[in-house]
């Protein structure tokens, strides 16, 4: 999350807002005929490469666009209150970054800027692909750019696959169902003292990852009457079954760390530093081989497993969007801004090969990941998706086959997140994880009965 402030401020400050165009609290859309773009999505102050690579994009950027000033104005925008305050006191940048899980319910409380005229005049909205163009719409209107889209598969510690003597041929011996998953565990930790697998247990992370086992057992979390409100679902036989197999992940096959609270920062540690064999992961898992200095060929990633009712994976991702205060003139210049870091366009330009080929030299010189694929596309047409590959493949670092099934996802049901109150449906769901694991009786009956109940009216009786 990001927290410096923006540069410039002090100049405009001193300015009436009577003399500005479009003048917000401080802000301003455009003067002496140039228009000025707040981007939030600036790296924070500590990430010394990423704000010295994107003043360098600035430079260029502004010396081909003289009428267009680009304001740092980095913040906390994810975090949902931060980005509500700003909303109401209107002190949000031009654009910013939002999870796909927040997009609706700010775009019905007014936060968010409609941009369908503009995406439609720039073709963007046919482009888009249509689950993705699903995503950023609410009530007929299209309020975000999928700016990054990512698809949950299961990541491997090779090391430790090694020294259980689960290496065969060259390969892992990868569990293709949750229960083997669990056998698979019980064998590593029998064999090398290590946890067979982990998942966090907290700030909501546990039930974003256990949500896709859940679904893989058939639960169903909520569904939507005709009236428009929303009912929980989920005191079902099949989610006291997804949560018996949590129960025995602990329990049964003494699968997981010693200490269970843990948070995805964590989780990386641990398997970074070669204390956990198998992992939920959206990858690359960046932090890897950047914190951990894990090598490259000791990660494997491969789908996630199935269940009894299939094999699902969660898709998540990034979206750019628009203050409400943005003028067309503004979000205008923040496409072009964007298009010119190669960013939220499905077509590319020679010019933003070149740089883009950078981009990647730069990364694999720090030891970050590059995939010969981008594991979802966000875009059906233009040649962005092809060009991109053709570019991997001469920085790719991975051996391919380390990766192939995970981004070949086949028999994988890619599913969004839930559509409401998802948040606070992993927090619940963080408690029956913490509880199962740390309680040997736990009663599961009751604690689903629990739990749908509390969702039920604590959140989603409670929606406006």
């Amino acid at each position: 999350m990001k927290t410096k402030k923006i540069i410039a401020l002090a100049l405009i400050g001193a300015m009436s807002c009577s003399a500005l165009a479009g003048c917000s609290q401080g802000k301003v859309a455009e003067k002496d005929g140039k228009v000025y773009v707040y981007d939030g999505t600036w790296p924070e102050e500590s990430a010394v490469d990423g704000v010295k690579d994107m003043e360098a994009f600035r430079d260029d950027f502004q010396t081909e666009n003289p009428d267009i000033v680009i304001v740092d104005d980095a913040g906390n925008y994810i975090d949902s209150q931060t980005y509500a305050a700003k909303a109401n006191a209107k002190q949000l940048p031009t654009f910013n970054f939002m999870m796909f899980t927040d997009i609706k319910a700010n775009a019905k409380a007014g936060y968010l800027r409609d941009i369908t005229e503009i995406m439609k005049k720039n073709g963007l909205d046919t482009a888009l692909n249509d689950q993705m163009l699903d995503l950023v719409t609410y009530d007929g209107k299209i309020y975000g750019i999928p700016d990054n889209a990512y698809a949950q598969g299961l990541e491997i510690n090779l090391n430790l696959f090694e020294q259980a003597g689960l290496i065969e041929n060259g390969k892992p011996k990868v569990p293709n169902t949750w229960q083997e998953l669990a056998e698979t565990a019980k064998v590593i930790r029998e064999k090398t003292g290590k946890a067979g697998y982990a998942l966090p247990t907290i700030n909501n992370q546990g039930g974003w990852h256990f949500i896709n086992i859940a679904w893989s057992y058939g639960v169903e979390f909520m569904k939507q009457e005709n009236d428009g409100s929303y009912t929980a679902t989920f005191d079902s036989q099949e989610m006291r079954d997804a949560l018996q197999y949590m129960y025995d992940l602990k329990w049964k096959y003494n699968a997981l760390p010693d200490d269970i609270a843990i948070d995805k920062a964590g989780l990386e540690s641990l398997f970074g530093s070669d204390e956990v064999a198998m992992m939920i992961a959206d990858p690359p898992t960046q932090s890897l081989t950047t914190a951990y200095d894990m090598n490259i060929d000791a990660i494997y990633a491969d789908r996630v497993p199935a269940g009894p009712s299939g094999r699902f994976a969660q898709m998540g991702g990034g979206i750019v969007v628009f203050s409400p205060e943005a003028t067309d003139a503004q979000v205008e210049a923040a496409l072009k801004w964007m298009k010119f870091r190669g960013k939220e366009t499905p077509t590319i330009t020679e010019e933003e090969k070149e740089r883009q080929g950078k981009s990647y030299e730069n990364d694999r010189s720090k030891n970050y990941i590059i995939l010969p694929k981008q594991p979802m596309t966000i875009w059906k047409t233009g040649d962005r998706y092809e060009e991109d590959i053709k570019l991997r493949a001469q920085y790719t670092n991975v051996k391919a086959e380390n990766y192939e099934n995970y981004l070949n996802m086949e028999d994988v049901t890619i599913k969004p997140e839930e559509p409401v109150c998802c948040q606070e449906l992993y927090a619940i769901l963080d408690k029956l994880i913490q509880e199962v694991f740390t309680n040997e009786n736990a009663n599961i009956d009751e604690l689903v009965k629990t739990a749908n109940n509390d969702f039920q009216v604590n959140h989603l009786d409670k929606m406006d």
